[in-house]
């Protein structure tokens, strides 16, 4: 074949070759239209579908915090604080398992102090993402995650001592807050699993921040939770995590 020749053919099989290519995509199928292609994840072994936490923890807090006033922030003989007091916190959210590695939700996270003078007080909203970073181990790997939530808020410091109706005497107007978690679920019965976290939890404005090391205990439900002989049969398959 001269070179003129094979400079015509050339185009031809690159156009060829990438016709190949997009009948077999790795991974998908292609239909009647040539620039459709499906891909079905592998079915689930651990958790799927609806799913929904609770936790309560105890632990060390800590709160500062001025009136949400530009007067009181800028004055350090303003400043309150609980000190380093016992905590808690209960969090609520409800969601869905994306995959058996995955899970998000929206929730309700509520924290405070329980004893000393003052005290503080910090609901939020939260967004909630959970994962399952060795799951692909196997085993009581697969009840292992670590967690990440955000939300906004308030926060206030009270004096237990003057009742409910009284002015707080530090106030965080619109707190962000962030948390980290890490638990373990190995407890399993019917669609729950249950086991402990530990978990730090962080609120801040400008007037006001708060901080939490606590260890809980938490209970989550799933909408799908494979049969043993089911995750048996799926892993036997080969089940890719994605």
């Amino acid at each position: 074949m001269s070179v003129r020749a094979f400079g015509r053919a050339l185009p031809l099989l690159i156009l060829s070759s990438a016709g190949g290519a997009a009948a077999a995509p790795p991974g998908g199928t292609v239909g009647g239209d040539d620039n459709a292609v499906s891909y079905e994840p592998a079915p689930s072994v651990r958790r799927d579908g609806f799913a929904m936490a609770m936790s309560s923890s105890f632990g060390l807090s800590h709160a500062t915090g001025f009136e949400n006033t530009v007067a009181s922030i800028s004055d350090p003989d303003n400043r309150q604080s609980t000190g380093f007091e016992l905590g808690n916190n209960f969090t609520l959210w409800l969601g869905g398992a994306l995959r058996d590695w995955l899970s998000v939700g929206l929730g309700f996270s509520s924290t405070a102090t329980l004893t000393g003078n003052p005290i503080a007080a910090n609901p939020s909203f939260i967004l909630h993402v959970e994962g399952f970073p060795l799951f692909y181990r196997g085993g009581t790997w697969q009840d292992l995650g670590i967690a990440l939530e955000g939300g906004l808020g308030v926060g206030y410091l009270l004096d237990p001592d003057r009742g409910n109706d009284q002015k707080p005497l530090a106030d965080g107007g619109s707190m962000s807050s962030l948390g980290v978690s890490v638990f373990y679920e190995p407890l399993r019965f019917w669609h729950f699993s249950a086991g402990p976290s530990l978990s730090y939890l962080h609120s801040f404005s400008q007037s006001m921040n708060t901080d939490h090391v606590l260890l809980g205990f938490r209970l989550s439900l799933y909408g799908v939770v494979p049969k043993p002989e089911e995750r048996e049969a799926r892993a036997a398959g080969g089940a890719s995590l994605f």
